[in-house]
């Protein structure tokens, strides 16, 4: 499996640096500087263990229409996730597994990109290339129209439904890479540049950063205009923990100055609660008042915040140091 640059690899880039070499024009994953790791480490055991019977007894988490995407992030730090029920059929994912949140009138549409991305991050995590080559087949037999007819108006198919560009150039490289035999069509969708908004904001820029992660853990680095994108989310949101992860991977690896183990919004004995902050995944919506209390909806959280931050920390995440290698 070709894997990120390994641990000595770094340091000798990073040394090179140190006297003077030319910067590369793409930026390999820095060696971490520490934070408590043995405390995340321990409130990762703890958040995946609170959270596994809500977790088996719904199927999903955070909420069960955008249960896909949540769900295949708590999957990074919890092995005992399983996204497979929430496919009705080969290459068709829905949004939860009961399969009806359209029908219900629960979304506007059946599917969405994010959701897809949170299927491409799932399967390049546990080697599924089984998932990859079936969502490819769906996708080039329907148009890449990922909705099995389920969307209100045509705005709404195009927005959601259909896969950009960008998003089907990751689909072929991460399948590629976990071995799809990849024809000409791959090619040219892989070879598609790579175009990202400079100025996303709440949960746009959510899926900026998490889209960038996966590119660079499956290349093993990310290029210039992603770095730029990282910092500029980074510089505007200095609260959100995931957009500081992510930058750390590629651009010094610090994490010392970390703030995951905050107990005003990461308790170290129990899960969060709406008690200390209403939405259940922090990094999607920038600070406002998703981010404070609403006592009244006396919900428990399933931290999956807390987790997706804490598997880069750590770096259990695919391409990082400590992450799964599959012969």
């Amino acid at each position: 499996m070709t894997t990120i640059t390994s641990r000595n690899t770094r340091l000798a880039v990073l040394a090179l640096a140190l006297v003077g070499c030319a910067l590369k024009k793409d930026n390999e994953p820095q060696e971490p500087r520490e934070v408590n790791k043995a405390e995340v480490h321990t409130r990762q055991l703890l958040y995946c263990g609170l959270s596994e019977s809500a977790y088996k007894s719904n199927g999903w988490v955070h909420s069960k229409c955008d249960g896909l995407l949540f769900t295949s992030l708590h999957a990074l730090a919890c092995p005992y996730v399983d996204i497979t029920p929430f496919q009705k059929e080969l290459g068709l994912w829905k949004r939860s597994p009961s399969f009806d949140c359209y029908a219900k009138g629960e979304s506007k549409s059946g599917i969405s990109r994010d959701m897809i991305l949170g299927v491409i991050f799932y399967s390049w995590q546990y080697n599924r290339l089984d998932f990859m080559e079936e969502l490819i087949a769906y996708g080039e037999v329907n148009d890449w129209d990922m909705c099995d007819g389920e969307y209100i108006d045509e705005a709404t198919r195009i927005s959601r439904c259909v896969m950009s560009p960008t998003i089907k150039a990751t689909i072929y490289e991460v399948a590629s890479k976990l071995g799809y035999n990849c024809d000409n069509t791959c090619k040219v969708a892989r070879a598609v540049p790579q175009v990202w908004n400079p100025h996303e904001t709440d949960f746009q820029a959510h899926l900026l950063n998490v889209h960038i992660l996966i590119r660079g853990l499956v290349q093993g680095a990310i290029n210039g205009n992603q770095l730029a994108q990282l910092n500029w989310q980074a510089d505007r949101v200095p609260e959100n923990e995931l957009f500081l992860a992510n930058l750390g991977i590629w651009k010094d690896g610090d994490f010392s100055k970390s703030a995951i183990l905050n107990e005003l919004y990461f308790p170290s004995t129990r899960l969060p609660k709406s008690s200390e902050r209403c939405t259940d995944y922090l990094w999607q919506r920038d600070p406002g008042k998703d981010w404070e209390p609403c006592p009244s909806e006396n919900l428990t959280h399933a931290g999956t915040d807390f987790l997706l931050v804490s598997a880069i920390i750590l770096e259990e995440l695919r391409g990082q140091a400590n992450g799964p290698i599959f012969d």
